[in-house]
């Protein structure tokens, strides 16, 4: 199994766009890696996750054939994570070929806040009765905690997080190939159903959200103390060995460590620092 990071910051980018903190004026001055866009992620160059803004810029950026993609996983309706009225470009007569052969239907995954923000944004669009339109091009799919289904040959198994209280986000548990990846943004430290249900399954990967960098307080995020601590769990309890591969993802400046610091903070305590473009094999 592949995956590859598309973006890998929290919802203000880094450097933030209104922002001349340190750390962005830091990123700015080192460039490279330490400039990071909104979240989004893609499993073996089929199985997209989220879709920010940035999504464009991402599929030229990094040779994403997104008229191929056929299953996309939100995690959550937060604009990082979802915008919603990117996606009239998937309908004619802003693609071409939708529904053809050469190019199908999208299929979204996602509770119900996303697929009714998706419906909002195309009947906006659209106006009323146009739900003939962009429905074939579109297939909404409501999806709940604990609720396996299966896309793209893949198993995807939603687990409940803690992120927010107006609705219930979600992080992903991806089997496919042999392979278990679990998908953990956005979230604070991992709820106790959720450590009940991973408990004793071996993951082959795990990529954990590292919003708040260096340390920072949040109870809807983590930071990279709170990394450790989930490795340490899910190596006395069965989730991992010394083969699984783990990244800290997911950054805000608020967590002050810019790229090139995290890797100095991270050495030698079995993560990899996730930066834009990044690919792993496992």
């Amino acid at each position: 199994m592949n995956l590859q990071f598309l973006g890998t910051a929290a919802s203000e980018g880094w450097p933030a766009p209104f922002c001349s903190c340190k750390y962005c004026e830091e990123a700015r001055r080192l460039g490279g890696k330490n400039l990071r866009s909104r979240s989004q992620s893609i499993v073996d160059g089929r199985l997209l996750i989220d879709f920010p803004a940035d999504t464009y810029w991402h599929s030229i950026r990094f040779g994403v054939h997104l008229e191929k993609v056929e299953h996309l996983l939100i995690t959550h309706s937060h604009e990082d994570h979802l915008y919603p009225i990117g996606f009239i470009n998937k309908v004619p007569p802003y693609a071409h070929g939708v529904s053809g052969d050469d190019m199908p239907p999208l299929h979204i995954y996602g509770n119900e806040t996303v697929v009714g923000r998706i419906e909002s944004a195309m009947r906006f669009n659209y106006g009323p009765g146009g739900d003939a339109v962009w429905q074939p091009y579109l297939k909404l799919h409501t999806i709940h905690p604990f609720g396996q289904f299966f896309a793209e040959g893949y198993s995807i198994t939603p687990l409940p997080c803690n992120h927010m209280s107006t609705e219930q986000a979600l992080i992903f548990l991806i089997e496919g190939g042999g392979k278990r990846l679990l998908y953990a943004h956005d979230t604070g430290p991992l709820l106790t159903e959720t450590l009940s249900f991973l408990k004793g399954k071996k993951l082959d990967a795990a990529t954990l959200d590292c919003t708040m960098g260096a340390g920072g307080l949040s109870t809807c995020h983590m930071d990279f103390q709170q990394d450790l601590d989930l490795r340490r769990w899910m190596l006395e309890n069965g989730c991992a060995d010394e083969k699984t591969v783990f990244v800290a993802n997911h950054f805000s400046h608020n967590g002050t460590a810019v790229y090139d610091k995290m890797v100095e903070i991270a050495k030698g305590t079995g993560f990899l620092i996730s930066y834009d473009g990044m690919s792993i094999t496992f």
